[in-house]
């Protein structure tokens, strides 16, 4: 007789006692098979719950007190074949209901498993990949292993489809299926960005080696991102369409050479690692309606799908989400349209792009997160300019503009594609050729790019680098950015294109000069323009009368600056300084740039500030700037005057060469020290 039919028999004491005798519990742990096991204990654990019993909390201790003696979840391994792989469940049972604990409770009506641990190579950080099953079949979702086995983290997964009718329960079985499947479950190198990643492995001799590879096109490593970069992983990682109609038409593309420099500003974002250069940022600036976006569509084809919200972005966002997207793309270009859009510092923008590293955020489950670093070119449209007259040599020396006006004579930037017949050109490049064959360019690049090795490249990149730097006009990291641009083009030219090369006159036009950039030079340029502007605010005397001019309508009716002579701009500290700040010009670092080049003249003292009195106005002593002409500005008189005295510079004016700053220096030092030493 069975211990269900002799339990009738007993008084209430004697069905309490037995419930939590030891006899009892061996015999329910000597059956073998756990789902019947389980039953067994689903019918007790029922039992004890009744009226008659009132003993279901000290029955349960008391399995649980058995079973951590009889360490079953070690000692009894019990498989279960899962979709993909075959795990030990232990105490757990599945069957149609779901999966049941060792009480035999549904802690999860669908059939849920982990069937990959990713560990990421950078922080050493788990994550898991649960696979469950509905209605629409296996699914897949990837969390972090803290959340995974916290009853109160794991609920969030019900928004995304898993049962959660004991949350408690399902975090216990997956804590179960990690320790007790360690071997079983595969381990997977992981990375939260797309792009290049060098990870230690080993060779076919058992090297410990370190090698790299360019996600999402390696197996070797896997993307283990938030679910918010899933489908832009998605975009790049899954083409579309036919390769070569998208190169016969892109190459009709690229007869423009703004269009051919944005997709060479995407193709060199891989390289700027080869080359151990800066990031960058290409702007294409213009009116509305000439195919900025288009253009940008079809750059971004080159790695995949350029729908807005995939590979193209607006600008429109915070910079945090500038931040996310660097780092996540990594070594891939990003897209941003509607550069209008962005309500915040420009220049700041920029350098947010090129700095390369975001500031990091604390993580309540894993401390101090590692910040995300990144190495690759953003290209974005608007239409207005970055550069103005405040911007830092900072934000210049890491741009390239381009003004698509002036490129298509206020033409489309498609305008004249022989391949669109009766469409509309930008028509027809969006939503014909981008958007409908994309994400081939990219993995034919980065295979060539392996083929034709980093030395190669690195040769090609110092060839370009010195054209640019004979040229003399621009500073090194501009001429680093327009050296991986150009590189690029060559690379893609050898195997996709087969056009002519570009030249250093295509290009030079789209850098800045190094006047551009050197925020102290901007400061003069405005400072004497401002001047020019105003002025009836100063007393002017004649160098050979010394009689002011100007001055009945200075005291009567204009506020007084200063003094202007052919040779000098005496001017008001108070205005001097006011006039700087209101451009966010640095007023001390600007004066002692000046103070170095010979823009100013220094007191006895050695301060910057000149004491003198008007003697027109009757005044007392006060503090003025002494503002002397450029070196250049002299010379460049004599050149007008035909009076040059350096046959070097005689030479180069007559054959129509550009003057450099170094030019006007050695011939100022050479031929002029006289006449300077009088400033």
């Amino acid at each position: 007789m069975s211990n269900t039919d002799r339990i009738v028999d007993f008084d209430k004491a004697q069905k309490k006692t037995f419930l939590l005798s030891d006899k009892l519990f061996d015999e329910i742990f000597s059956i073998k098979d756990i789902e019947k096991r389980n039953e067994k204990i689903q019918y007790y654990s029922n039992l004890a719950n009744t009226p008659d019993y009132k003993c279901k909390i000290k029955f349960e201790k008391k399995l649980k007190q058995k079973m951590a003696e009889m360490s079953i979840t070690e000692d009894i391994k019990n498989t279960y074949v899962f979709e993909d792989m075959e795990l030990n469940i232990g105490p757990y049972s599945i069957n149609k209901k779901g999966i049941l604990d060792a009480f035999g409770k549904i802690i999860c009506q669908q059939v849920v498993y982990v069937s990959s641990i990713y560990k990421n190579i950078n922080t050493s950080a788990q994550k898991i990949e649960l696979k469950f099953k509905n209605n629409f079949g296996w699914q897949t979702r990837i969390i972090e292993r803290a959340k995974a086995t916290d009853k109160n983290k794991l609920k969030d997964e019900a928004n995304f489809g898993i049962d959660m009718i004991n949350p408690k329960g399902l975090a216990d079985y997956i804590n179960y299926l990690l320790i007790n499947n360690e071997k079983d479950i595969p381990y997977k190198k992981a990375v939260t960005h797309l792009g290049w990643t060098e990870f230690e492995t080993f060779d076919n001799d058992g090297n410990l080696i370190l090698k790299k590879d360019f996600l999402p096109y390696d197996d070797n490593v896997v993307f283990d991102g938030g679910e918010s970069f899933r489908n832009y992983y998605e975009a790049v990682k899954i083409p579309k369409g036919d390769y070569e109609i998208w190169r016969k038409n892109c190459k009709e593309f690229r007869k423009n050479i703004a269009v051919r420099l944005a997709m060479d500003a995407s193709f060199a974002s891989p390289l700027l690692d080869i080359t151990g250069s800066l990031p960058f940022v290409l702007l294409l600036y213009g009116k509305t309606g000439k195919g900025k976006t288009v253009t940008l569509q079809v750059a971004a084809s080159i790695w995949g799908n350029p729908s807005n919200e995939r590979l193209v972005n607006s600008l429109d966002s915070t910079k945090n989400f500038v931040y996310r997207t660097m780092g996540f793309y990594h070594s891939i270009p990003c897209f941003f349209d509607e550069l209008q859009l962005y309500n915040k510092s420009k220049d700041e923008l920029v350098m947010t792009m090129c700095q390369g590293i975001d500031r990091g955020k604390a993580d309540k489950i894993e401390g101090n997160k590692e910040k995300e670093t990144w190495r690759n070119s953003a290209i974005l449209s608007g239409e207005e300019t970055i550069s103005n007259g405040n911007s830092g040599g900072g934000t210049l020396n890491r741009l390239i503009e381009i003004d698509i006006d002036a490129e298509t004579n206020g033409e489309s930037l498609f305008k004249g594609c022989k391949y669109a017949g009766e469409i509309e050109e930008c028509k027809y490049a969006s939503e014909i050729i981008a958007k409908k064959n994309y994400g081939f360019a990219g993995k034919i690049f980065i295979d060539y790019i392996r083929n034709l090795g980093k030395d190669k490249i690195f040769e090609l990149y110092q060839d370009r680098f010195s054209q640019l730097k004979a040229l003399n006009i621009s500073e090194d990291k501009q001429i680093s950015t327009m050296a991986n641009i150009m590189v690029a083009d060559d690379i893609v030219n050898m195997f996709m294109f087969d056009e002519q090369p570009l030249n250093v006159e295509d290009v030079k036009k789209f850098l800045f000069e190094k006047k551009d950039i050197d925020k102290s030079e901007r400061a003069y340029e405005y400072f004497i323009s401002k001047v020019a502007q105003n002025q009836s605010c100063f007393i002017k005397r004649n160098e050979k009368t010394s009689n002011p001019s100007n001055l009945e309508n200075l005291t009567g009716k204009r506020e007084f600056w200063g003094i202007l002579t052919e040779y000098d701009i005496t001017i008001l500290r108070t205005v001097f300084d006011d006039l700087l700040e209101s451009k966010n010009f640095p007023v001390k670092k600007t004066l002692k740039d000046w103070a170095q080049r010979g823009y100013i003249d220094i007191g006895t003292d050695g301060k910057y500030n000149i004491r003198t009195t008007i003697k027109e106005l009757g005044g007392g002593r006060t503090n003025f700037i002494k503002v002397l002409p450029r070196k250049e500005d002299d010379i460049q008189k004599e050149i007008n005057g035909n009076d040059c005295v350096d046959p070097l510079l005689k030479s180069k004016v007559k054959n129509g060469e550009q003057l450099t700053h170094e030019d006007y220096t050695k011939a100022a030092n050479k031929n002029l020290d006289e006449k300077f030493d009088k400033f």
